[in-house]
């Protein structure tokens, strides 16, 4: 078995409105190996999505601890954990995210000039990646000259340009249809197969769950498998 790239330990979440507390995660604890797909499974309100942004460091749980790469990710600043998500993890939305007035290429290469790389690198490899997707051919369209899958396939793409050492998707499949959802997942099973990436995808989809290397189940905020 590969080594372990994410580690958490008793993380609990709540939400506050008013006099009413509604909690969201209890006491969840798990490991992800590395060069593995792991799927998050639960219906609407189960809590994977929150839990797959505290994760990817996008929201932060009120305890419990996160090591990704055996860095505590407590122990991070704000800044620092800024930089850490930006170099160090990748995410793909639901809703894809691109935006409309740049190219694809543009797109792809949005977290390459945040993370300061130099234009000649910036351009070598958002090619590479949209190469890897499938979408060498379609650089200089624009978002809403592609089909829904190929949106999604750019959104890939430019989580994959910083070279992650984990990916997030948070319901990857959600706004397809099945066509095109089986060859998100079947991307991401090659990424995972050829490349060695490591993913963690939040879906209520059981058939695409199954495709995964490991299933944790989430009902109201626990794991129930």
């Amino acid at each position: 078995m590969s080594s372990e790239i994410l580690v958490c330990k008793n993380l609990k979440k709540a939400f506050t409105s008013g006099s009413s507390v509604s909690t969201v995660l209890r006491d969840i604890s798990l490991s992800v190996h590395a060069g593995t797909l792991t799927a998050l499974l639960g219906p609407s309100g189960s809590g994977k999505s929150t839990l797959l942004n505290i994760l990817a460091t996008l929201d932060v749980a009120d305890s419990g601890s996160i090591c990704i790469e055996g860095l505590e990710l407590s122990t991070l600043g704000a800044d620092a954990a800024a930089d850490f998500r930006l170099r160090r993890i990748g995410f793909i939305f639901q809703f894809f995210n691109l935006l409309p007035t740049l190219s694809v290429l543009e797109n792809v290469a949005i977290p390459q000039y945040l993370a300061d790389k130099t234009a000649a690198d910036v351009q070598k490899v958002a090619h590479e990646v949209l190469e890897l997707v499938g979408l060498q051919e379609k650089g200089s369209r624009y978002p809403h000259e592609l089909s829904g899958g190929e949106v999604q396939r750019v959104a890939i793409a430019r989580a994959l340009v910083n070279q992650p050492s984990i990916i997030f998707a948070d319901e990857p499949t959600g706004n397809l249809d099945q066509e095109n959802g089986q060859m998100i997942m079947e991307l991401f099973r090659s990424l995972i197969d050829h490349q060695g990436m490591s993913i963690i995808m939040a879906t209520h989809n059981r058939a695409h769950a199954e495709i995964a290397d490991v299933t944790y189940t989430l009902d109201r905020g626990q794991l129930v498998s």
